[in-house]
């Protein structure tokens, strides 16, 4: 599934919002606006867009 360039602004900002920095592979996580991604210390984070939450996993 295709992540939309709407979506990976929004988590980009999300991230920024959050000092996460230089995002990469972020992938779809099950429901709609969930997602997953890592930073540059591939660190692996969950996004809920619906909530504007991340959580470090």
């Amino acid at each position: 599934m295709e992540v939309k360039h709407s979506e990976l602004k929004a988590v980009k900002k999300l991230a920024t919002k959050n000092n996460i920095k230089n995002i990469h592979d972020i992938l779809p996580d099950g429901e709609d606006n969930e997602f997953t991604f890592m930073d540059n210390r591939d660190a692996l984070y969950f996004v809920d867009l619906n909530n504007k939450t991340i959580e470090p996993i």
